[in-house]
């Protein structure tokens, strides 16, 4: 019995839930709402109110199951809504800006839409009173919606009060207009001037009865635009850079504040002023200038008067101000000149400069003069004067150093009162030395690559670039430079606003002086522009200049450098060789030597081979041109072959000096009464000349004689007849000889006193000694010849400077020992 009521109470409660489940959705079809306003508009920046609600109240519906919905999705995210009561809804929608016109907003319930509105957004009606006299209200007429009409009302001191409609209306494709004229029933604006009204837009449709909508209050007062000043002129401008400005007011029954703008090409300036002129001064010479005028009404209680309402239309006038001497000097660079030698005493220096900065100039620039003097002399200056506009010529002593400055000119004449950056020029001995390996290469886009050895001693690099012609060497426009650090070797230049026909690029190396003064090494231009990846050539005029046993050496010249505006390039180059016919890419030898070379030599060689020798470009990028070959062969060996001939003639002449030694030996014994004895010096002399008319090396012998049993022949140095008389260069290895030497008889007296002096001849240093106090001058048979006269008188020996003069020949070494 259990189970039956049971199951009869889970029938009961299952049949219960079905009907209520078919009640609901019955009721949810025949569920009515509307939205108000049927015609939702709203102010850009604003905001609109919208209210949905039940229409049909028989209905068992709650409100807290509607819910606002929007299409847009940024739209959506921002509705919010609020349950008024049982029946109704209700949201505020925020107005960002006109975008969201035309917005659809519904009222929706479980899914369903029950009723729809679209957004009208327009701008907020500007209203103006032009000149206190008229106010002219414009609006938007969305003709969108030829469905809606819109028109304006009013109501005057409290929005309560009566509305009225606009007197004056118009319209047009996209604005309605209405127009308040003053001192007309009803409306009367020199009163209307001092309240507070409103203003309504009544909006009409079809589909919805006609409402206002509240545009807001309005205070007349702060919503004038006076008309533009009249007669504005200005005064002629004094010799102080001044002028009076002057106007007319547009209505001297109200109070107005006046803006007086000042506009030229380097400023720009605002004033403001109460009166109806105003002094402008400190006005840059030879300038065009235009001041502007415009006024906005100024209301309010005195001690609280403030700006309110529009501004004014402006009013200008254009005037030139007088020209004037330059205010500020050229602009210069240490660096900024380039030097050419004209003779051995005299160089010609282009000294390039910048204009003075145009704001400055003061007047058109007539010419410019370069003043100069000697550094160690500056009391004595020289100047020269010149037309053209960027550089200048002056010629100046190679051997001297030189302090210049330059200055503008105009109609004015020169500003003596200025201070003016000196340039320092040193002789060409004194100046630092240009950057080596200097490169530009261009990437085509505008951007350049410029790159230079680092350089010891130096301040700083300078870079310099302008337009150029293809017959001028310089500039055709302002030359523009930047500095740089020393440590900095690279950098990269966006060049804009110049010609990209042909693009100049210079360099200069700064070094500061313990004076603190700047030297330069004046501009070193750039020959070429490289692409940065383009193609490499191989260096031009390849060959073999000299072929020797074990060796071959080879020389080439740099690429033109006149045909290289589309190639890459050649950081490096590789040298390689292999033997004829066996160049397989194991048998090769590669060199790699800098760009900079111009000749190798390939050492150790085998005799009598032919080679074939290669040289191509690379870059550091790992791009490379193709190889440039030759062939060439080495000399054979035929020294191993004469090595018996040479053994036999080299024993006849041994045999021949051996034999002459002893002749010698011989005849010097049998003159006895010659006494010997002897006394250690030293000579050095140079191993090798080079001579200056032919540039190869000349062999210069010293002949000497030994006594090698007890020093029994005296000794004396010789040079051959054609000593060469000028010296070029000295190789570095010398040798020196220890010899002992003595020539006197026996009846001469030992020396009184004696010096050791040293004297130089044609790069020999000799030691000898000055002798003095002989009793008699015997002449030595065995270094002059046959026997020579000799003196009983007290004469004493010529010193050794007498000796070395009287002889042609010899540089004759002789002393006394004790």
């Amino acid at each position: 019995m259990f189970w039956h009521l049971l199951v009869l109470q889970v029938l009961l409660y299952v049949a219960k839930g079905s009907n209520e489940n078919q009640s609901h959705e019955a009721g949810a079809s025949m569920v009515t709402a509307t939205i108000d306003p049927r015609q939702p508009l709203a102010w850009s920046g604003g905001s609109v109110t919208l209210t949905c609600s039940l229409s049909n109240s028989s209905v068992n519906v709650n409100a807290s199951d509607f819910y606002f919905y929007s299409s847009s999705p940024e739209l959506r995210e921002k509705l919010q809504w609020e349950r008024i009561n049982r029946t109704s809804i209700r949201t505020n929608v925020t107005v960002i800006n006109k975008n969201m016109s035309s917005e659809n907003i519904s009222c929706r319930f479980q899914n369903e839409t029950l009723d729809q509105v679209t957004l009208l957004v327009a701008d907020p009606i500007p209203c103006v009173v032009m000149n206190w006299k008229i106010m002219v209200c414009t609006w938007e007429t969305f003709k969108s919606r030829d469905d809606v009409n819109f028109t304006l009302f009013y109501s005057r001191r409290v929005c309560q009060s009566k509305r009225y409609a606009c007197p004056y209306m118009g319209y047009n494709e996209t604005h309605g207009e209405c127009v308040f004229k003053s001192r007309q029933s009803p409306w009367d604006l020199s009163g209307f001037m001092l309240l507070h009204h409103c203003l309504w837009m009544r909006i009409q449709g079809p589909s919805f009865p006609a409402f206002f909508k509240l545009i807001g209050f309005i205070d007349t007062r702060s919503i004038v635009k006076p008309n533009p000043v009249s007669n504005c002129r200005s005064g002629s401008p004094n010799a102080n850079h001044s002028v009076i400005l002057t106007w007319t007011s547009p209505n001297k029954d109200y109070e107005i504040v006046y803006r007086v703008t000042l506009i030229s090409k380097w400023s720009a300036s605002t004033k403001n002023t109460s009166k109806t002129e105003m002094l402008l001064d400190n006005l840059i010479p030879n300038t065009n200038y235009m001041a502007t005028v415009d006024c906005i009404p100024l209301i309010g209680l005195e001690g609280r008067k403030r700006t309110s309402g529009f501004w004014s239309d402006p009013s200008s006038v254009i005037f030139v101000t007088a020209s004037d001497v330059p205010g500020a000097a050229p602009r210069v660079t240490p660096g900024g000149y380039q030097e050419t030698s004209l003779n051995a005493s005299h160089r010609r220096i282009e000294l390039i400069f910048q204009p003075p900065d145009e704001r400055y100039s003061h007047g058109q620039i007539k010419g410019y003069r370069v003043n100069y003097s000697l550094t160690d002399s500056l009391n004595k200056s020289f100047s020269t004067r010149s037309e053209a506009k960027m550089s200048t010529n002056i010629i100046l002593e190679n051997y001297a150093d030189y302090r210049l400055t330059v200055e503008a000119e105009t109609e004015s004449g020169y500003n003596t009162s200025l201070t003016l950056d000196p340039i320092f020029i040193l002789s060409q001995l004194k100046k630092p030395s240009f950057p080596k390996q200097f490169v530009v290469k261009e990437d085509g886009n505008g951007s350049y690559f410029l790159s230079w050895n680092s350089m010891n001693d130096v301040s700083s690099y300078t870079l310099y670039w302008c337009s150029g012609s293809l017959s001028l060497s310089l500039c055709v426009d302002v030359l523009q430079w930047k500095t740089f650090l020393p440590n900095e070797t690279s950098a990269e230049l966006k060049v804009t606003g110049l010609p990209e026909k042909i693009l100049r690029f210079f360099i200069s190396a700064e070094k500061v002086l313990s004076t603190g003064h700047v030297i330069s090494s004046g501009m070193l231009m750039s020959n070429c522009t490289y692409m940065q990846n383009g193609d490499l050539k191989p260096p031009n005029d390849f060959h073999v200049s000299k072929a020797g046993y074990s060796s071959l050496t080879t020389e080439w010249s740099q690429p033109d450098e006149t045909s290289c505006q589309h190639r890459g390039y050649s950081d490096a180059y590789d040298i390689a060789y292999c033997v004829i016919n066996k160049c397989l890419h194991e048998n090769m030898t590669v060199f790699r030597v800098k760009s900079s070379f111009e000749s190798f030599q390939i050492n150790d060689l085998e005799p009598g081979t032919t080679y074939s020798v290669m040289i191509k470009s690379v870059s550091e990028d790992g791009r490379a041109s193709r190889f440039e070959k030759r062939n060439e062969t080495t000399e054979v060996d035929i020294s191993s072959q004469n090595d018996n001939l040479i053994i036999v003639v080299i024993s006849i002449i041994g045999g021949v000096l051996c034999l002459l030694c002893i002749v010698i030996g011989l005849a010097c014994y049998l003159h006895g009464w010659v006494k010997r004895k002897f006394f250690d010096i030293q000579i050095t002399t140079p191993e090798r000349y080079h001579a200056t008319n032919t540039g190869k090396p000349a062999e210069a012998s010293y002949y000497s004689y030994f006594d090698l049993s007890n020093g029994q022949i005296p000794y004396a140095a010789r040079r051959p007849g054609s000593y060469i008389s000028e010296i070029q260069d000295l190789l570095p290895r010398k040798e020196t000889l220890s010899v002992s030497s003595s020539c006197y008889t026996n009846e001469t007296s030992l020396l009184s006193s004696s010096s050791i002096e040293t004297a130089k001849s044609d790069n020999v240093s000799v030691k000898s000694g000055n002798i003095a106090g002989y009793n008699k001058v015997v002449e030595c048979p065995c270094l002059l010849g046959s026997g020579g006269s000799h003196s009983d008188s007290g004469s004493s020996l010529p010193n050794s400077d007498s000796l070395s003069e009287s002889v042609d020949d010899a540089v004759f070494i002789s002393s006394l020992d004790p």
